[in-house]
């Protein structure tokens, strides 16, 4: 059993899609749908043995070689990147963006008014073209 949202396949519980399909085709048979390692005797199980707590730090026993060594915290320095950190996520490949530009001059969109090819020529302080008249 899988879904496109993936709780299944992480969790080992069926999330409220697969619930809805398994009550309409299994008859209301949700608990084979569930991993049994979520079953009372697993549970049961896991803790049969007795879990010892863990004895003070004064109590622990550590070789020699383990004692001598050094470990010093990461030099954050080094880690960080230069610049202001990027707030944004990229976007996929396929993915389209939120926006499109929109030119305030002729309200066509995929251009702003700096590139807007109707008014190319007022910013330039010519005119604009005529067409060839045919004679």
């Amino acid at each position: 059993m899988t879904c496109t949202c993936k709780k299944f396949d992480l969790e080992k519980l069926p999330c409220e899609h697969a619930l809805r399909a398994v009550g309409e085709i299994r008859e209301n048979k949700f608990y084979d749908c569930c991993s049994p390692f979520y079953s009372a005797e697993y549970w049961r199980l896991a803790y049969a043995e007795s879990v010892y707590p863990i004895p003070s730090q004064s109590d622990w026993e550590i070789p020699d070689e383990i004692r001598e060594v050094v470990v010093l915290p990461p030099d954050l320095k080094e880690q960080r990147k230069r610049g202001r950190p990027r707030n944004n996520r990229y976007r996929s490949s396929g993915e389209l963006p939120k926006w499109k530009h929109k030119c305030t001059k002729c309200g066509e969109e995929g251009h702003n008014q700096k590139k807007c090819p109707q008014h190319m020529f007022e910013r330039r302080g010519e005119q604009e073209p005529r067409p060839a008249t045919q004679p």
